[in-house]
């Protein structure tokens, strides 16, 4: 997997239950990736059962990333279980296949410049011998009900339900053949930027003699042909500092260091969320029980001293900061409420 941020899993709120309507998605990428799943499955009478287990608000979050989908089911009062998709990832030789082939289509190229998504995408996908939707027997299904079919009416489920996601944002397939949409576009810019250098660019259509835009930021090719402009001088050097022990942006450091540990376990705690694998996380602290959750937890004997100044209930901030150690926030409750 990319290490790109672009490129990695994202997560998706579960959707609700759903009385009526029609279960396949209404664009038509939604409406291709439901056909090639029914082309690649024998689903019989899953697709049915699976469009039902959809519309029920069974499955919690959706998990969306290179190569697979995820969500988990939850039936009854059991334990909630995982049913996952798999999907090949393609890899770098036909991902810059798929983009020459795509440089060749002046409209296509613009649309995918302007962030959509243009059906021109699977011509370009069919010359390049690259799957974009998935092919017979490619898609794999794994859940943890155990029913002897296969694929189970839940791994349907799951299949329905990406195609609503592509209602909304279609660039999600390209993330599931291993390509975030940031990278995706940089690909295609670079195989531009080399047209424009060589001068192996496509003939534009008759009807569209603007329709492919220079990739943004690309100098036109005349500039490497201007002559080299020597640099100007280096400006001086700045004075030393002066030794001070005061901070230089009038902030100390151990306010931030404790600010990006709460927010990177805040992050922690939805992210676990999203994925489906934690409970819905308690919402955010008020300033006073957040002023107590600093005060008692902060190891620097300096941090309570500075809030008790500051918190306008001086008296009472000790007191409520044992009780965050004992018993956290509902120690907190048990000391304040009735």
């Amino acid at each position: 997997m990319s290490e790109r941020p672009d490129d990695r899993p994202r997560g998706f709120a579960a959707f609700p239950p759903q009385k009526s309507g029609a279960a396949r998605g209404r664009s038509r990428w939604a409406r291709d990736w439901m056909a090639a799943v029914e082309d690649g499955w024998p689903v019989g009478a899953s697709l049915k059962q699976g469009r039902t287990i959809a519309r029920s608000g069974r499955l919690g979050p959706l998990t969306a990333g290179p190569g697979h989908l995820a969500a988990q089911v939850y039936e009854d009062a059991d334990e909630p279980y995982t049913v996952a998709l798999a999907l090949p990832e393609q890899d770098d030789e036909r991902w810059d296949a798929l983009w020459e082939r795509v440089a060749d289509r002046p409209a296509g190229t613009a649309a995918l410049l302007a962030g959509e998504l243009p059906p021109e995408l699977l011509e370009a996908a069919e010359d390049a011998r690259f799957a974009l939707l998935p092919g017979y027997g490619e898609l794999d299904a794994a859940c943890g009900c155990d029913a002897p079919e296969h694929p189970c009416a839940h791994a349907v489920a799951l299949a329905w339900q990406f195609s609503w996601l592509l209602d909304e944002d279609p660039r999600l397939l390209l993330l599931v053949r291993g390509r975030g949409w940031t990278t995706a576009l940089e690909e295609l810019r670079s195989v531009l930027f080399l047209r424009a250098l060589t001068g192996d660019e496509p003939a534009a259509d008759e009807t569209e003699p603007d329709a492919v835009p220079d990739p943004e930021g690309t100098p036109p090719a005349e500039a490497y042909a201007l002559p080299r402009v020597p640099l100007p001088a280096l400006p001086p050097l700045p004075e030393p500092a002066e030794n001070t022990t005061e901070p230089v942006t009038g902030i100390e450091a151990d306010p931030l260091e404790r600010l990006v540990a709460d927010a990177a376990a805040r992050a922690t705690e939805l992210y676990a969320y999203v994925l489906g694998t934690a409970a819905e996380p308690p919402p955010p602290l008020d300033r006073w029980r957040d002023t107590v959750r600093i005060a008692a937890t902060h190891p620097d004997p300096r941090v309570p001293a500075r809030l008790r100044e500051t918190c306008g209930r001086p008296d009472a901030l000790d007191r409520a900061a044992e009780a965050w150690r004992w018993g956290g926030a509902e120690g907190l409750t048990v000391l304040e409420e009735t």
